[in-house]
C-alpha cells in the first residue's frame, strides 16, 4: 500500500495547541421537486491555497449517495496544521508533504503521501515557514499489510464488526468483542451464526491492503476454514485505513475460540494472526 497512517512522536521546541481536522461533510442531493437521488456520484476537490497542486490523491474524494440521497465524508485533511508540517523524502529522493491528522505539542498524526520509492526515508518536521524543527531516519514498505486490533497491539480480538442479514436484507451490525475488566482487555465476543435464513459478514479494519487488494489475491482463514471475500480495498469513509469484508461460512458454528489469518498471493504476504470466538 502507499498510504499508511503512522504517528510521529516528537517533543516539540515551541508550545502549540492540540488541533485536528474533524468537521464531516454531510448534506442529501435531491432533484427540483425535491426527491431523494439515489446512486449521485460526488467528487471534491481540495481547493489549492499556494501556487502548488494537491500532491495525491488524498486531495480529493468521491462517494456515492445511498437509497435516501445522503452522502457523507470527512474534510480533506491539510497540509499544514498547528504551524507545523511533515515532509518526507524517500529512496529516490523525492519529497512530498503528508497530510496531518492531529497536531498536539508531543505528537502528530499523519498520512503517508502516495507514490514513494520502498527503501530508506527521512521525515521531516518543519514550520508553516518551511524552517526544519526536526529530522527522522526511517524505512517505507509500500506493501506492509496489518490488522488492526481492539487491544491496539496486533494481536488478540480484531478492531472489527459483523453485520448480520436477515431476509428482506435487514441488516443490523454487532461487535465482535467485549471488556474483560480482570484484564483491562477487550476479548473476544462469541458470534452466533444464526438459522439458515440468515448470513452474516465480518468487516477487518487494517493497513496495507489496498496495493495488494484484488478479491482473487485475497485469503480470509478463520479456525482452519476459507472465508469468501466480498470486498477488498480502501475504507469508504476514513483516510488511510483499508477495508475486508469476509462471508462467514456456517462450518464455523460451536468452534470456539480461533485465529483469524489475512493473507495475499502476491509475494505471500499475511498479516498478525487475530482471534475471534464462535456459538
Amino acid at each position: 500500500m502507499k498510504k499508511l497512517v503512522l504517528v510521529l512522536a516528537l517533543l516539540l521546541s515551541a508550545t502549540i495547541p492540540a488541533l485536528s481536522q474533524t468537521n464531516p461533510i454531510q448534506s442529501r442531493i435531491v432533484d427540483l421537486s425535491g426527491v431523494s437521488m439515489p446512486d449521485v456520484t460526488i467528487t471534491e476537490m481540495s481547493r489549492c491555497t499556494s501556487s502548488t497542486p494537491p500532491t495525491d490523491a488524498s486531495a480529493t474524494k468521491t462517494y456515492v449517495t445511498d437509497a435516501n440521497g445522503n452522502f457523507s465524508w470527512p474534510a480533506l485533511l491539510p497540509e499544514t496544521l498547528a504551524n507545523r508540517r511533515i515532509l518526507v523524502r524517500d529512496s529516490a529522493g523525492v519529497e512530498k508533504p503528508a497530510r496531518l491528522f492531529f497536531v498536539s505539542p508531543t505528537q502528530i498524526n499523519y498520512l503517508m503521501p502516495e507514490g514513494l520509492q520502498n527503501g530508506a526515508m527521512v521525515v521531516k518536521l518543519m514550520s508553516s515557514a518551511n524552517e526544519l524543527i526536526k529530522a527522522d531516519l526511517g524505512r517505507f514498505e509500500s506493501i506492509a499489510p496489518g490488522v488492526f486490533t481492539a487491544n491496539s497491539d496486533g494481536g488478540g480480538v480484531p478492531a472489527s464488526f459483523v453485520t448480520r442479514v436477515q431476509p428482506g436484507n435487514v441488516q443490523t451490525t454487532e461487535p465482535v468483542a467485549q471488556l474483560d475488566v480482570a484484564q483491562s482487555r477487550f476479548v473476544p465476543l462469541p458470534i452466533d451464526l444464526g438459522p439458515e435464513t440468515e448470513f452474516v459478514v465480518l468487516t477487518l479494519f487494517g493497513t496495507g491492503w489496498r496495493q495488494l487488494g484484488s478479491l482473487p489475491n485475497t485469503k480470509v482463514t478463520i479456525g482452519g476454514v476459507d472465508c469468501p471475500v466480498e470486498y477488498v480495498g480502501p475504507q469508504p469513509t476514513f483516510f488511510g485505513v483499508d477495508q475486508i469484508n469476509a462471508r462467514l461460512p456456517r462450518a464455523l458454528i460451536s468452534k470456539g475460540e480461533v485465529d483469524v489469518k489475512v493473507s495475499f498471493f502476491i509475494d505471500l504476504d499475511f498479516t498478525n494472526t487475530v482471534k475471534l470466538s464462535f456459538k
